[in-house]
């Protein structure tokens, strides 16, 4: 799925959700996303002391981030910005498809730089498709890292997962405009 089908499946996930109060005060606040008549797929935002906490049904085990509050929050970020910030609250993971993909804009990019990749035994089967796995791919790299340490220090198609950073950000996205209806209606 493109990313950005991944945010239009997200958005509409949350297109129904309303803002709830749970507490306010100077120094904490704790807000909850849910749908009208269904406690299924709230979230819940707490913003203490410089800290953001959000948990609940949407994310897989809560994020957190600290130096940072609601009226950060309340305005949207881009996925790239939040993956950073949140950075070490998404689990990595290998994938297949991108690690092939990656795999071969890499070979070429080593080609174009005058390495003589063909007598790789483990190069030849991964690009050929035969044995591929993981395994394959770090035993690859790890040759390459002779070569280009910089280019070559993490697995091809090792990440964070995109759906993980999309639900943050539909989460951010849903959060802000709530927030904005809800500045409106105080200031009518």
């Amino acid at each position: 799925m493109t990313p950005e089908a991944l945010a239009a499946h997200y958005d509409r996930m949350f297109d129904r959700h309303e803002l709830h109060v749970v507490h306010e005060s100077d120094e904490v606040q704790v807000y909850r996303l849910l749908r009208p008549g269904t406690r299924m797929m709230s979230v819940n935002i707490t913003f203490a002391f410089h800290y953001i906490h959000i948990s609940g049904d949407f994310s897989f085990n809560g994020v957190s981030v600290f130096g940072y509050g609601r009226g950060w929050f309340s305005e949207v970020k881009s996925r790239s910005y939040l993956r950073e910030k949140f950075h070490g609250c998404f689990r990595k993971r290998w994938d297949e498809d991108e690690a092939r993909a990656e795999l071969v804009e890499r070979m070429k990019t080593a080609h174009a730089d005058g390495l003589d990749l063909s007598s790789f035994k483990v190069l030849r089967e991964a690009y050929e498709g035969l044995d591929w796995n993981i395994r394959t791919v770090e035993a690859l790299v790890e040759k390459l890292q002779e070569y280009d340490v910089d280019a070559w220090e993490s697995p091809p198609g090792y990440g964070y997962d995109p759906r993980e950073i999309e639900q943050l950000a539909a989460v951010n996205r849903c959060f802000a405009r709530l927030w904005a209806a809800r500045n409106a209606e105080v200031a009518a």
